[in-house]
């Protein structure tokens, strides 16, 4: 797997941006080294595995999210772990023409809901909706809890695409601002700067606020 340094990460961000998120999910598909078109191929689980574990390289094993409850819409805590999400997340059965990462891709511009299910099946046929379900388990990630406050049973939908791209976004912005502060302060340009590991930047950001 290719090194995940601060050039690839801007390099994938500042591509993604632009892109919806089926397309985005292949941008950052590229940081597993995957070439563009077995990425196009990956069964939507698979893709899904793959996203999970760039981000374990990238953030750690632990994940910290919020939602509501659908009962009484008291926020709730949510903590996952990768491993564990990986470890539930079966493989896709082959054999039947099954949603890929290309299919979520093309099927992006759809007007709503429905007519991309529509869209997505002609393309899947002769698969039923249930087959697709059937056949790839690890495409829907579904975490299920109960509310502290109402005791309410909740489920949610982790899309990990989505969820990897918000953090992914968060991490370039941390690094441009970090190349900005290096080049104010010693007149380095970018490549100079990305090039840098992450411990020798931050010892010279430490080092500016002495």
């Amino acid at each position: 797997m290719p090194l995940l340094d601060g050039a690839a990460i801007l390099s994938v961000w500042e591509r993604g941006s632009g892109q919806s998120l089926g397309t985005r999910a292949l941008t950052l598909l590229e940081l597993t080294g995957a070439s563009p078109s077995h990425a196009c191929a990956m069964p939507v689980g698979t893709r899904d595995a793959a996203l999970l574990r760039i981000r374990r390289r990238l953030f750690g094993d632990r994940i910290e999210g919020v939602t509501s409850c659908n009962a009484c819409a008291e926020e709730l805590d949510v903590t996952l772990s990768v491993a564990a999400l990986l470890s539930e997340m079966p493989p896709a059965d082959t054999h039947l023409r099954i949603p890929n990462a290309g299919d979520l891709a093309a099927i992006a511009a759809a007007d709503d809901v429905e007519s991309g299910v529509a869209q997505l099946l002609e393309r899947l046929a002769p698969s039923s909706e249930d087959e697709v379900a059937a056949a790839d388990p690890g495409a829907e990630i579904r975490l299920v809890s109960a509310c502290p406050a109402c005791g309410a049973r909740n489920e949610a939908y982790f899309d990990a695409p989505s969820f990897l791209w918000k953090e992914v976004h968060a991490l370039a912005h941390d690094v441009l601002w970090d190349v900005h502060a290096l080049a104010r302060a010693y007149g380095w340009d970018e490549a100079t700067i990305l090039a840098l590991t992450p411990g020798r930047r931050r010892f010279y950001l430490e080092a500016i606020q002495r």
